[in-house]
């Protein structure tokens, strides 16, 4: 009986030879035995033939199995074991498992990748070279007036906003003062009272000089012109006088000048003298003092204001800034008093309004891109983000908060596809010296710088030109 096979072939000789290479001694269980007329050698090679698979004994050696199909059991006498002519070894399973699908798939992402990497660079990676341009840019500012509106659906060009909850604040604090007062010596000062007997007016000059009691000298500041009398009361006139001397002594009684004085039919009396006192210097309040309390005041405060106010506010929303408030301040002594120390009291009241930072930016970035259009042209735009600042605030004539915002931005040079080529072909077959100086004449190009110090290719699609904008 011949069996074809698509693995391997045996012969019967195969099979003998190899049944001789297994010792009979490694036959341990009575269905190892080997059939008789099977002659036993060093090593044996058991050949199971089935058609299906089978529990087998275990075997020390090596097994094969074979598609063959079993012949038939003789009906009578002795069972023998029939040696094919051909055996086929048997083969594993020819479809692959989803594993090596997974596989594919994965290696055949990778190799996409690589050859996309490739053609992008591919100038490059064949004798190419790189041109950076860096593009001109030009930093632009606009000054625009924004109406401010509460309304839930503001119109086109106003702001949407809304009015915050009016906050009150107060704080006080003490500081030391740091003036230091000088008052010179002074000298007694009080009224002194002239009585005219005479029936004519009589006039006293302003320096006359008057001693009282205590022998303290007094001299009238203005000339007293007093009036006859008209009996029975005497004419009398009053002017101020002061002491000749400094400090306390010239504090003198009440009539310690009293009696006939200066000329006939006159006299003097005096009130009780104040004023009188010795030089000195002292601490003193000044403005610096109580601007500094302010200060202090003023930085807590309008940090507790803005952090109450923050606290009310959406995450798209920020304040109009500065919070407008309004201030009050007391002091316990005036500017230029006599004080060791002064306590600052300030009041804030503080009412202010958000506003939608989105929609403001909006605003200012389609007012810089209109700029942008009309004193650079298209070839310009707008890069990166746009600074919006609120400079001032006032309310319009409508009644409308009005706001005065400054916008800042930066627009750059757009270079087209067309011209990256057009740049290229410029350049191809040059040196990298005439390159650059090429391209620094083109349109919008402010800064160049190559990839290779000598001659770049001839061929333009060689030649991988790169645009960096840097305010992005």
């Amino acid at each position: 009986m011949t069996t074809q096979s698509k693995h391997n072939t045996f012969s019967d000789s195969h099979v003998n030879a190899a049944l001789h290479e297994q010792p009979r001694s490694q036959y341990t269980h009575p269905s190892d035995t080997p059939p008789s007329g099977i002659p036993t050698g060093p090593e044996v090679l058991h050949i199971y033939v089935v058609d299906e698979p089978l529990d087998l004994p275990e075997a020390d050696g090596p097994v094969v199995e074979s598609t063959i199909t079993p012949a038939p059991e003789p009906e009578t006498g002795e069972q023998e074991t029939p040696i094919p002519e051909q055996t086929q070894v048997a083969a594993p399973s020819a479809s692959p498992s989803w594993n090596c699908w997974v596989l594919w798939l994965a290696l055949g992402a990778i190799v996409v990748l690589t050859i996309a990497n490739a053609v992008l660079y591919l100038p490059l990676l064949f004798g190419g070279a790189s041109v950076t341009i860096i593009p001109d840019e030009q930093a632009l500012s606009t000054v625009i007036q924004v109406p401010l509106s509460t309304s839930p659906h503001p119109t086109p060009g106003m702001l949407g906003g809304r009015t915050l909850s009016t906050l009150s604040l107060m704080q006080a604090k003490t500081v030391l003062t740091t003036g230091i007062g000088h008052q010179a010596a002074e000298p007694g000062q009080g009224n002194l009272t002239f009585y005219n007997a005479a029936p004519q007016v009589q006039t006293i000059s302003a320096g006359t000089l008057l001693v009282g009691k205590d022998g303290t000298e007094v001299v009238t500041y203005a000339d007293a012109v007093i009036p006859g009398a008209v009996y029975p009361a005497f004419g009398q006139a009053t002017v101020i006088a002061q002491t000749a001397i400094t400090g306390p002594a010239g504090n003198i009684p009440a009539n310690d000048i009293y009696g006939p004085c200066c000329r006939l039919n006159v006299s003097a009396v005096n009130s009780a003298f104040t004023g009188g006192q010795d030089a000195r210097t002292f601490p003193m309040v000044t403005a610096r003092d109580v601007a500094n309390g302010e200060a202090v005041l003023r930085t807590r405060l309008m940090q507790s204001v803005q952090t109450a106010f923050k606290a009310e506010l959406a995450p798209t929303e920020a304040l109009i800034t500065p919070i407008p408030c309004h201030e009050s301040v007391e002091s316990s002594s005036g500017i230029g008093q006599e004080a060791t120390a002064v306590t600052i009291q300030l009041s804030e009241t503080c009412g202010d309004m958000a506003y939608d930072t989105q929609a403001l930016s909006t605003l200012v970035t389609q007012q810089l891109a209109r700029q942008t259009r009309y004193q650079l042209g298209t070839s310009y735009a707008l890069v990166g983000s746009v600074t919006t600042t609120i400079l001032a605030e006032k309310v319009a004539a409508s009644g409308k908060l009005l706001l005065t915002v400054k916008g800042t931005g930066t627009c750059a040079y757009q270079f087209s596809l067309f011209q990256l080529q057009h740049l290229a072909q410029l350049v191809a077959g040059k040196s990298a010296s005439e390159a650059t100086s090429i391209l620094l004449q083109q349109p919008g190009v402010s800064q160049v710088e190559l990839g290779t110090s000598g001659t770049l290719p001839p061929n333009a699609s060689r030649i991988h030109v790169l645009v960096v904008e840097q305010g992005m």
